[in-house]
């Protein structure tokens, strides 16, 4: 809590008209977080605040989608920040820097990037660009079977060869109705699966990665905010589209990749058959030493 209330007192003179939802999983935590709040000069700028206990089911997208979703839906403009808290690995703390850093870079860039949203009134949803060290798991991996599940009620299907862009990280900036197509994906499934979930492969994995999708199909587009860009007029526009399939390139990258790993393959053999006959060369000379 307190590496997120920084991060929004850093943007203060951006965060007019500011309205507060804190959720948690328990009573002892949210008295805590109250105190805490008594504390922060942004709970004292803000026109409302709550504090709002959810089971500790779905992760970060739960109480966004499912707890909280009757108080947001009505909002113009939300962001989305969690803890990002992680028992799997020690990218966490980082990672939720970066993403700070990203979606909260400074007050002047907030209300630039607020005045996009006002003016351009398909524009849903602004995610930041993941970072390098998170690039390489940006892939449907075991989750693209049970997203196409979760897709039905967006009525488009999903390719494996479109462009896959999601919010990894799960923080983001959007307009609730863009995401409200989302909402009805959450309610395919019948319950939140129970914690500990598995590092991968589980109905949260799958409905991060269609939330550019529900956005789209809501008729709205998406940006991101790349690298260190601090000016959010100079966020890609909207060329891209996840729902459309993308073969050729997909084809042409597949092929690289291809030659990158019979390459690879290569080098290894050829290293193997080195090492063999350097073994070779030193078991020879230290048999010629003993003798």
């Amino acid at each position: 809590l307190p590496a997120l209330l920084q991060a929004l007192e850093t943007c203060q003179n951006g965060l007019n008209d500011l309205r507060l939802w804190i959720s948690t999983d328990c009573s002892a935590k949210a008295e805590l977080i109250e105190n805490a709040l008594q504390d922060s000069c942004l709970s004292k700028q803000a026109v409302f605040r709550k504090v709002r206990i959810c089971p500790n089911k779905g992760r970060n997208l739960g109480p966004l989608l499912h707890d909280l979703w009757p108080d947001l839906k009505d909002e113009e403009l939300v962001l989305h920040l969690h803890s990002k808290r992680s028992v799997e690995s020690n990218l966490g703390e980082a990672w939720l820097d970066q993403l700070l850093q990203c979606l909260l870079p400074d007050s002047d860039t907030l209300r630039e990037l607020r005045y996009q949203f006002q003016s351009d009134s398909k524009l849903g949803l602004v995610m930041p660009q993941p970072p390098g060290l998170i690039r390489p798991y940006l892939n449907w991996g075991s989750n693209f079977e049970l997203a196409q599940r979760l897709a039905l009620p967006l009525g488009s299907r999903l390719h494996r060869d479109a462009v896959l862009m999601f919010p990894a990280g799960g923080m983001f900036w959007f307009k609730p109705a863009a995401l409200a197509p989302l909402v009805k994906c959450l309610n395919v499934m019948d319950e939140l699966p129970p914690e500990p979930l598995p590092v991968d492969g589980s109905s949260l994995h799958a409905l991060e990665r269609i939330t550019p999708h529900a956005c789209e199909t809501s008729g709205h587009h998406w940006k991101l905010i790349c690298g260190n860009t601090t000016i959010p007029s100079t966020m890609p526009a909207a060329n891209l589209s996840v729902l459309e399939p993308q073969t050729e390139v997909y084809q042409q990258a597949t092929a690289l990749l291809a030659a990158r790993f019979r390459q690879q393959d290569e080098q290894l053999e050829c290293t193997s058959v080195n090492l063999d006959r350097c073994t070779q060369q030193l078991e020879s000379a230290d048999a010629t030493i003993r003798e």
